[in-house]
Parts: C-alpha cells; structure tokens; sequence
C-alpha cells in the first residue's frame, strides 16, 4: 500500500502503482485492480517492485543515464521492454530481488499470458494453476518458479534471475524423472494428476523460453500428451476432464506431428469427445484443430510413400483419399469461419488475434500436405476451392506458378500475419501460436528472399529477444517439415 508523507493534514492513500500515476481512483482488486481491467493497461500492484520501462533508442536512454548506469541501460535496449525496479535509494536500471520476488516474476508472467483478456482453454488452465497456493518446495511450486522466473529474466536481462529461473528447472525436472507417473499400463482406471499435468506443461514452456536441448520442448509435449492418453475417451466426456482435453489438443497434435506418427485424437472414439456438444462454445481454432487431428496420419502415410513402404495401391487409393477429404475439410473451415477480406493483405483492421493465428495454423497445415497432394496428384490450391472467404495469401499461391513459388507465397502470408499481430504488446499465448507456423514457414520460403530476410529478423529480433521465446531462434533445418524428430530408441 501507498502512503503520503506524515506531516500535519495530510491525508493517506491507497492506490495501486498505476492509477496512482494515472492520478485515478483505485478499487484495491487484487491482483489487478479494476480501473486498470478496464482501460487495458498493465496493473503495477499495490507498492510492486516491478516497472515496464518501454523502449527508447540510444540516443533518448543515454542522455537520461550517466556512468556505471550505462552498461544495464544496453542491456536493456536489447530486451525491448526491460523490466526495472522501483526504489528511489537504488539506481532505477540494475534489477535486484526482494524477498517476495517470486510472486512478482508469477505477477508479471500472467499479466503478459492473460493481455487482452482472452481466457479460453489453455489460457484459463495455465493462469488458474500458476495463481494457485501450492506447497513450498513441491513439484508445483518448482516448475511454476522455473517458468516465470525465467520468463522474467529473459524479458528484463537479469542474469541472477535466470540462475534462480535454471536452479528450479533442475530441481523440477529431477522431481519428474522420479515420479511414478509413467510407470502404469496404458489406459489404466484413476484419475488424471492436473497438477502434474499443468507441471510438465510449464517445463515446456521454460523449453521454450531457455532451449537447453534442439528438441527437449517436444519431449515434453510427448510426455502430457502420453498422459492424457493413458485415460480411456469415456474419461473426458463431461465436466473437468472434457475441459482438460479441449485444452491440450494442439499439445498432442503438435507432438504426434512432430514424432510423424498417428494422433490418438484421431481414432474415431477419440473424435467423437473432442467434438462440440449441445451449446457449447466452439471457436474458430478449436474446429480447425478438430480437422488437424488427422494431419500427423497423413505425415505418417508421406513417409511410406516416399519409403516404399506402403505394400499395394489400395493403401495409396486409400492415402490419396484421405488427403483429398483434408483439403475439402479445411476449405469447408475457411467458408464458415472466415470474413470476407479484402486482398490488399492488410489483416490488422480486419480481424482478430485469435483469427489471424488460426489463418497462419491453416497455412501452415496447407503446407505440411503439399508433397503429399504433389506426390499422389491431387490439386493442391485449385481456384475452384477459393473464395470471396481467401485470404490474400491463398489467392496469390493459387495463381503462382510452380511449386516452390506457390509455397513461397503462402509461407510469406503467415510471415504478414505474423507482423502485423505480434508486437510488444502482444500476450504470450499470441506469440506462441505463431510459433510452430513460422518455422514452417522458414522452411518453405525461397532462400536469399527479402521474404527469408524478414522472417529471420521477426523469429530473432522480436519473438527471441523482445519476448523472449529462443525456440525460435532453432530454426536451421531442426524444423524442416517436423522431419527426423523421432526420439532415439
């Protein structure tokens, strides 16, 4: 709390650290006041250490900052939004910890994961469980301190952060390791661990954030997906567990695409749950996740073909049929989910967030079955599957000629989408949702392109150091159409 100074008539007052600025009143909700809800500003807590100090070029921050101050101002600079802390007896530019800083950094991480308010399905998840009074030192507790702290540390440059952020990841992923959570048959009678659940998800995050190993992120998306999976269909039918599901389905799509094996979502029980039900609410990307389900099987079947391992041309037929009902699919989700839009490809005044990450994901699922259309010859972006619904994109690729440019051209669509949406502001979940799109994109867009140039710089210069997500920075040739991502045996 915030109090006037004690002289004679002076009046105290309570307010959080922004509408004390903003010189509003306050209504003392925590852990973000109303006021601050409302206009869609950051709300600094009650007396919190933590400050967002926006980018300034050099020139503005030197002449505000002399001597030692210098080397963290540049520290700073290269963050983006750097993170300080407010004492008026230290300097405002060299971060330091207090001894609740830990809830700050949890604080500060569901600010940026919440933005703009959104709150559907991994987003409740993440922010309810990460707001949750856990044990000291349990598996919970640990990962939970891993991600944000080192979500913190990425964004403010705070080394010691970052050793405090490393220090709990060790100690939470040793804490998994020894569990007995994989030691059950599949599909075994119980109930599903949340917390342990939510746990591994924040190790994947951290992954995101750090990349101490090319692939370890996905290991984690295996280990909630094999989870998830342990529990009969009957399991998430209603309730909680039907929510949990909903929540992980890119997790587990992500995965087995990546491994390039069968998704489990795609067993027609399985199918059967993750559809909507009665008035239950279903958004764009939900149903076009609901036809991704069958993209990891169509990677599997691409990989035979190119193997010779697919014994007889029933299999092909049957490949090459299942391929076809996919492109139908998706061209069935652009009539219903889509806008007409204008074809200048200017996305930002014409749709939302959550669409234009939904438009890059199609994009990017167009990509992953091009071989696969090009290979069995099955038309791959006639103009007879377009619309007035079309992107930009779409109608560009469709009148390119050749392969390689008409892939370039949808590839350079998820790079406009993702330029014109992510920016410094832009909430976690925003940022990640681009994330797997734009490496497929990297792999698809034609090399010493001014294209490749600017994607290069989005991935390294504003998702890496700005937000501070390095996984996308490991994109040479790890990503390549989610090939040779197999775990060793």
């Amino acid at each position: 709390m915030e109090q006037a100074p004690s002289h004679r008539g002076a009046r105290r007052t309570f307010k959080c650290e922004t509408c004390r600025d903003r010189k509003v009143k306050c209504d003392l909700q925590k852990p973000f006041c109303g006021p601050c809800r409302s206009v869609g500003t950051i709300c600094k807590g009650y007396n919190s250490p933590v400050v967002i100090v926006p980018f300034q070029p050099p020139s503005t921050r030197q002449r505000q900052l002399t001597g030692d101050r210098g080397a963290t101002a540049s520290l700073a600079r290269e963050s983006g939004n750097a993170l300080i802390l407010r004492n008026q007896r230290t300097e405002p530019s060299i971060p330091r910890f207090l001894n609740d800083s830990n809830a700050n950094f949890r604080e500060y991480f569901l600010l940026r994961l919440i933005g703009d308010g959104c709150s559907q399905g991994m987003i409740n998840l993440l922010s309810e469980f990460i707001n949750r009074n856990v044990p000291d030192g349990s598996l919970q507790q640990r990962c939970i301190d891993a991600l944000t702290v080192t979500y913190y540390s990425r964004r403010a440059v705070d080394y010691r952060a970052s050793e405090e952020g490393m220090k709990a990841y060790s100690n939470a992923l040793t804490g998994v390791r020894y569990s007995n959570i994989f030691n059950t048959p599949l599909h075994r009678p119980g109930q599903l661990d949340v917390g342990v659940l939510m746990s591994i998800m924040c190790l994947c995050l951290y992954e995101n954030i750090i990349v101490t190993k090319a692939r370890s992120w996905i290991m984690h998306y295996g280990a909630i997906s094999l989870l998830l999976e342990m529990q009969r269909p009957e399991y998430y039918r209603t309730g909680e567990n039907r929510r949990i599901l909903q929540a992980f389905r890119y997790i587990i799509i992500v995965s087995a695409g990546t491994f390039r094996h069968p998704c489990f979502l795609a067993q027609e029980a399985w199918k059967e749950v993750i559809k909507p039900v009665g008035r239950e609410i279903s958004y764009k990307f939900d149903n076009l996740l609901n036809i991704a389900v069958d993209i990891p099987g169509l990677l599997h079947g691409l990989d035979n073909l190119k193997n010779g391992r697919l014994s007889d041309g029933t299999e092909r037929a049957s490949l090459a049929l299942r391929t076809g009902r996919m492109l139908l699919a998706l061209q069935d989700w652009r009539e219903i989910s889509l806008p007409s839009l204008s074809t200048d490809g200017d996305y930002s005044r014409q749709i939302s967030l959550q669409t234009a990450s939904a438009i890059a994901f199609h994009h990017m699922l167009l990509l992953l079955i091009e071989e696969l259309c090009y290979l069995l010859a099955i038309p791959w972006l006639p103009p007879t599957s377009l619309s007035l619904k079309a992107t930009f994109g779409l109608i560009s690729a469709s009148a390119a000629m050749g392969r390689v440019e008409r892939k370039h051209v949808l590839a350079s669509d998820i790079l406009r989408l993702s330029q014109q949406f992510i920016g410094s502001e832009t909430p976690i979940y925003g940022v990640l949702n681009f994330m797997i799109p734009l490496h497929v994109a990297h792999d698809n867009l034609i090399k010493q392109s001014p294209e490749m140039d600017a994607i290069d710089h989005l991935m390294g210069a504003v998702v890496a150091k700005q937000h501070g997500f390095h996984i996308a920075l490991q994109h040479e040739g790890m990503y390549k159409a989610f090939e040779d991502a197999s775990p060793s045996p």
